[in-house]
């Protein structure tokens, strides 16, 4: 794994546990329907999107590096980044800051 921070190594490794944890089989057998109902789970308990691509990065790195497995081309379709409004405060809110300023 070089070229790559100890950071991302280590979220790659906790994420192949708990893909290998899931589907509870060898390693080698893993299949394409393998990956996608893990991703499938993961997106059903709600997993937040920058998790599921850490996931889909990690075991495509596992395929492509590990076990070089050119067979099983990991074709899944990346959530989109989410987009939060941020938070805004209403008139009276606003109002109320501005009442309890002091001019000195």
């Amino acid at each position: 794994m070089q070229g790559y921070s100890s950071k991302t190594k280590k979220c790659y490794i906790s994420h192949i546990k708990r893909f290998i944890g899931y589907i509870k089989m060898d390693i080698i057998e893993i299949t394409e329907t393998d990956v996608n109902m893990y991703l499938s789970y993961l997106m059903q308990k709600e997993c937040s999107h920058s998790y599921v691509n850490q996931t889909i990065s990690s075991i495509k790195f596992l395929n492509e590096h590990v076990l070089h497995k050119l067979k099983l081309t990991v074709y899944v379709e990346r959530p989109k980044k989410e987009r939060k409004l941020p938070n805004v405060l209403s008139k009276k809110e606003v109002k109320s800051i501005l009442a309890s300023l002091q001019n000195r």
